[in-house]
C-alpha cells in the first residue's frame, strides 16, 4: 500500500497556476475510509463516482492529529517536520512549512484561507494565510466556509471538520458503531452544503475547482494514536482538475499504475515529498 500524502501535497500547483484555477481542500478528522463506504454519504459518493479515490492510503504512526495534519499540510513525514504527538513541542516548520508558505512565496496575490475546528492546525502548523479562523463546531466550519465562497474570493480554501473524530473517541472508530456512522453521514450533508455554495458562485462557470477530501488518521474501538493498520489507513477523494472520473486506487495498485495517477498531481514546490 502506498501513502496518499504525496498525492495531496503535490496536487495543487497546476490548479493554482492561473487565476481561474481554485482548490477546496476538506479535512474530515478521524474518518475511516471503510466506514465512509458503509455510511449513507451521497455527496462524497458522487465525488468518488466522478473522481479518483482510495481508502487504502497510509500515514506514518504515531497516529495523532498533530502528526497526521503536519504530514498532510507540509508534505513530509514526522522524521522531518518533527511532530510526533499533539504537543508540538519541537516542530521543524522552519525547514518544512505549511504548503501555504510556498503558495504565498510563489504568488502572494492568491487568496489562501483556512477554517478549522481543531485549533492547532491554524495556531501551530499554519504560518502564512490571508484569512484564518478557528471555530467551535462543525456547523460553524460549514457556515464560515459557505460565507467565504459566497461573499469572498478564496483561491485555496481549507476546511477542517472534527465531529467524526469526536464520535470515534466517544463511541469507537468503527463502521459497526451507529454514532460513528451518524457523524460521517452528518458531515456528508455539511460538505454537500459547502459544495452547493461553491456551485452557486456567480463566477463558478468560469472557474476550475479541484476538490480534495481526506483525513489524518483512522482508529479502532480504543481510539487512535497507535500503530495498527486500522489507525494508519486513510482515504483520499480527488474531484475536478485532471482527476480521472470513477477511478479507485486500491491496495493492489502496482507502483507503475500508482505513479500514473500522478497525472493529476503536479509539483507544488521543491521540498521533499513524504516518500523521501
Amino acid at each position: 500500500m502506498k501513502s496518499v500524502f504525496t498525492l495531496i501535497t503535490l496536487s495543487l500547483f497546476s490548479i493554482i497556476s492561473f487565476s481561474q484555477n481554485k482548490v477546496l481542500f476538506i479535512g474530515i478528522d478521524g474518518c475511516r475510509g471503510d466506514a465512509l463506504l458503509q455510511a449513507d454519504t451521497p455527496v462524497m459518493q458522487d465525488l468518488m463516482d466522478n473522481g479518483t479515490w482510495t481508502i487504502d492510503g497510509l500515514n506514518i504512526p504515531p497516529t495523532w492529529s498533530g502528526t497526521g495534519w503536519s504530514s498532510m499540510l507540509t508534505g513530509v513525514w514526522p522524521a522531518k517536520h518533527n511532530v510526533t504527538d499533539n504537543s508540538f513541542s519541537n516542530p521543524n516548520f522552519i525547514n518544512y512549512p505549511h504548503f501555504y508558505n510556498h503558495i504565498e512565496s510563489s504568488n502572494s496575490a492568491l487568496q489562501t484561507e483556512s477554517i478549522v475546528h481543531w485549533g492547532p492546525i491554524n495556531s501551530e502548523i499554519l504560518d502564512l494565510a490571508d484569512y484564518e479562523e478557528i471555530v467551535g463546531t462543525d456547523e460553524e466550519v460549514k457556515d464560515s466556509g459557505i460565507d467565504r465562497l459566497q461573499n469572498h474570493n478564496p483561491d485555496i480554501l481549507f476546511l477542517h471538520f472534527d465531529d467524526v473524530d469526536h464520535a470515534g473517541h466517544n463511541s469507537g472508530f468503527s463502521g459497526a458503531v451507529p454514532a460513528y456512522i451518524d457523524a460521517i453521514e452528518t458531515v456528508d450533508g455539511q460538505v454537500g452544503e459547502v459544495l452547493t455554495a461553491l456551485q452557486n458562485r456567480a463566477t463558478y462557470s468560469s472557474e476550475n475547482w479541484l476538490v480534495l477530501i481526506s483525513t489524518d488518521h483512522g482508529g479502532d474501538l480504543s481510539g487512535h494514536g497507535g500503530y495498527s493498520l486500522d489507525e494508519q489507513k486513510i482515504f483520499l477523494i480527488v474531484n475536478g482538475g485532471s482527476a480521472t472520473p470513477g477511478v479507485q486506487i486500491s491496495a493492489e495498485t502496482s507502483e507503475y499504475d500508482w505513479n500514473n495517477y500522478h497525472s493529476f498531481s503536479c509539483l507544488l514546490y521543491t521540498s521533499p515529498s513524504p516518500r523521501d
